[in-house]
């Protein structure tokens, strides 16, 4: 599997770090970078895995008024690391593709009011692979906004976890938080989902929820009554399920090269 189907689907820039302003740009060949998103600008990012590296740090910063679109694609397994730092009525949209075993941890900071934090993510875990995928978002203040919404997927005998925390601070009234996992085993795979909320605040709207299950049995027969085999009727509607993430990248045209990795992917299931 490459990423460079993902560089090559956007006109973009490559980053070693620093202020950046409108426009996409892309990190790679990267173990440690800092970026600062100027007040009020408009920026897509693109962070990709870096050859040879043991981990990846991606550090944020996203100044007031600013809004940024992320895309977090990971087909190495090693530890990677993003976290985001929000100031006052900043948007910053996440989507995250790991079909890899690896360790991944995104940790958002809600620092100033009028915040909107969303993240899309999905994992697909084969063979004997072993993943543990993170989000921690922190609401600091109030009048804050923050979706999250993870999707794993295991087969053969591998091992998925996704742990999910949503903290709100005493000061942090009037926050809007969602966070939900789903999750779909194959065979020996097992996944393990760990979301929960820490809530110190008391005019807060909150809600999570985490379902970890099989395959649609009458979706599968229904499609070898129609011809199609036990394993493409397997691969299609997994396909399905990770789709819903990928697709809505908030990067036009890489929703297309990410459904390519994913597919590479599914082949192996």
């Amino acid at each position: 599997m490459s990423v460079d189907r993902v560089v090559n689907s956007v006109d973009a820039r490559t980053l070693h770090g620093g202020d950046i302003s409108s426009g996409c740009w892309v990190i790679r060949d990267r173990a440690d970078v800092d970026v600062v998103v100027k007040s009020g600008e408009r920026a897509d990012l693109i962070v990709i895995d870096t050859a040879g590296a043991e981990c990846q740090r991606v550090g944020i910063k996203a100044l007031s008024g600013a809004t940024l679109n992320v895309v977090h694609v990971i087909t190495e397994s090693y530890d990677h690391k993003l976290d985001i730092s929000m100031s006052e009525h900043v948007e910053v949209s996440v989507t995250q593709l790991v079909v890899a075993g690896a360790k991944v941890n995104t940790k958002a900071h809600l620092q100033g009011a009028g915040a909107r934090f969303v993240l899309n993510g999905s994992f697909v875990h084969t063979d004997d692979e072993r993943g543990d995928v993170t989000v921690d978002v922190l609401h600091e203040v109030g009048d804050c906004v923050s979706r999250t919404a993870y999707r794993g997927v295991a087969s053969g005998k591998a091992q998925g976890r996704f742990s999910g925390l949503v903290y709100i601070a005493q000061d942090a009234q009037r926050t809007d938080a969602e966070q939900l996992s789903r999750n779909v085993t194959l065979g020996d795979a097992v996944i393990h989902t760990a979301p929960q909320m820490e809530i110190y605040a008391d005019d807060v709207r909150c809600s999570h929820g985490a379902t970890v299950g099989q395959m649609d049995a009458e979706a599968i027969m229904y499609m070898r009554q129609r011809g199609i085999s036990a394993a493409d009727a397997k691969r299609l509607q997994i396909q399905g399920f990770v789709a819903d993430t990928i697709l809505h990248a908030p990067i036009a045209g890489c929703g297309d090269a990410m459904m390519e990795l994913l597919m590479d992917k599914l082949d192996r299931l």
